[in-house]
């Protein structure tokens, strides 16, 4: 937040702040917090432990809802941050196993929908 001293890889969106940072000239997501505090902190503790990125996070791109489900959801800078909903299921390893085919095919809709 560049309005703000010492924040820096933070940003808000919305009623959250991100943490990114761009590696290789793009932006890596390393999570969000509910408030500039833990932000700050969950920072700190990247920026001392060398900015760890697990080879898979198991639910990126992946919400659990009210009800129990699970929701696939990616965001996509097209000017504007655009989100994207690409289904609900009702158990993490269908919304893992349908998030990993997407990844696999760029998010191409067609793509995925080709897979079956």
């Amino acid at each position: 937040m560049k309005d703000i001293p010492g924040t820096k890889y933070i940003l808000r969106h919305g009623s959250y702040y991100k943490i990114v940072r761009k590696v290789n000239g793009k932006h890596c997501y390393y999570g969000f917090a509910r408030t500039l505090i833990i932000a700050l902190m969950k920072r700190d503790w990247l920026v001392a432990n060398g900015w760890p990125i697990s080879p898979k996070n198991p639910l990126r791109h992946i919400i659990k809802n009210p009800s129990g489900t699970y929701s696939i959801v990616k965001y996509f800078k097209t000017g504007n941050l655009v989100k994207v909903w690409y289904g609900t299921y009702k158990s993490l390893e269908d919304a893992q196993s349908e998030r990993d085919k997407l990844v696999s095919v760029d998010w191409d809709i067609d793509a995925w929908c080709d897979l079956g």
